[in-house]
């Protein structure tokens, strides 16, 4: 605080708000910057995001995009806010932004995979599925999903691979079941 009042500056305030978990001085960072500096609105989306107020926290997050985009870690925030608010279009934009930016983010992949399912599009859901488990190959809930995804699609080359790979995962740990039950009858049933 000292050296706020020798030579105030919206990283020092941004600093303090950081510490004392007081949004007010991310808002005094961004009056200061002449509504310039961007990590004032990106930390006070993340405070946001935190309390559960995610339409603040939106609002936030895109006035500091706006100002700089390349942040996937602020396109995935904001994403994940949309997600909680059910804006599944908003949720689309901002995972496919860092799914562009970080294309070995395997979650965010998921998400937009998620997300298009919400929004119906079953075929774009299994290719961002498609990124998912290419990039999180070890993670047995994308696989499921995958698997998923790719019966509702009648895509049974990727049923019978992706069975193939959770199969190989789970035989990894070496956790009980050795095949997914309800995948396979999913898979017998529509056969």
């Amino acid at each position: 605080r000292e050296r706020l009042d020798v030579r105030p500056t919206a990283n020092l305030m941004c600093v303090l708000g950081n510490l004392l978990q007081d949004p007010s001085w991310f808002e005094k960072a961004w009056e200061f910057s002449g509504k310039r500096y961007a990590r004032a609105k990106r930390l006070w989306a993340i405070h946001a995001f935190g309390e559960g107020e995610y339409r603040e926290s939106v609002k936030h997050m895109r006035e500091a995009l706006e100002i700089n985009p390349l942040y996937p870690g602020s396109w995935f925030r904001l994403g994940a806010a949309a997600m909680r608010l059910e804006d599944w279009q908003l949720a689309r934009v901002a995972f496919a932004h860092v799914a562009k930016q970080e294309p070995e983010d395997g979650d965010a992949w998921a998400n937009l995979s998620s997300v298009h399912v919400k929004l119906g599009e079953f075929a774009a859901a299994l290719k961002a599925s498609a990124g998912a488990v290419k990039y999180s190959r070890n993670n047995w809930k994308i696989w499921e999903n995958h698997i998923s995804l790719a019966v509702q699609t009648n895509q049974w080359g990727v049923v019978i691979d992706g069975l193939s790979n959770l199969i190989d995962l789970r035989h990894a740990r070496e956790s009980g079941d050795q095949i997914d039950i309800q995948s396979l009858l999913l898979t017998v049933d529509a056969l």
